[in-house]
């Protein structure tokens, strides 16, 4: 599954079904806003992939180094996992971050190369725990 396309506006649902499934984020697919972001309804660790290959040059793969993972236990809001990432990614070595909320999980990732802020945000329905989402499930 490939969703969205390269034309798909922000602020999209999407919802792969039974089996593997791969969604595929390029240039403009999504933003990092408290209106902008896309949303997977179904995602399951080790199973399903996000791909963001062409926006993040990551290469075939994510480094662990790239990778970083932090929880905001009081809050679901986009605005605490926002100031989370940007904690996450203030020192300029991570790419691409995972934030577990109280409800959901988000995945923020940095577009234009300087790394200490996100540029594009997806929220992960029901990925509220640290242990949700592998680096080896983003490619």
């Amino acid at each position: 599954m490939t969703a969205p396309s390269a034309t798909a506006a922000p602020t999209g649902s999407y919802t792969g079904g039974a089996g593997a499934d791969t969604f595929v984020f390029e240039t403009g697919d999504t933003v990092a806003s408290a209106t902008g972001f896309d949303t997977i309804t179904d995602f399951v660790s080790s199973v399903d992939a996000i791909n963001f290959d062409t926006i993040t040059r990551l290469g075939g793969g994510l480094s662990p180094d790239a990778y970083a993972e932090g929880q905001v236990t009081n809050s679901n809001s986009f605005a605490a996992t926002q100031a989370k990432a940007k904690a996450l990614l203030a020192d300029g070595t991570n790419r691409v971050v995972f934030v577990a909320g109280t409800k959901d999980g988000w995945l923020l990732w940095d577009t234009d190369g300087v790394n200490t802020t996100a540029e594009a945000t997806i929220c992960l329905q029901s990925l509220n725990t640290l242990a949700a989402l592998a680096p080896t499930d983003v490619m």
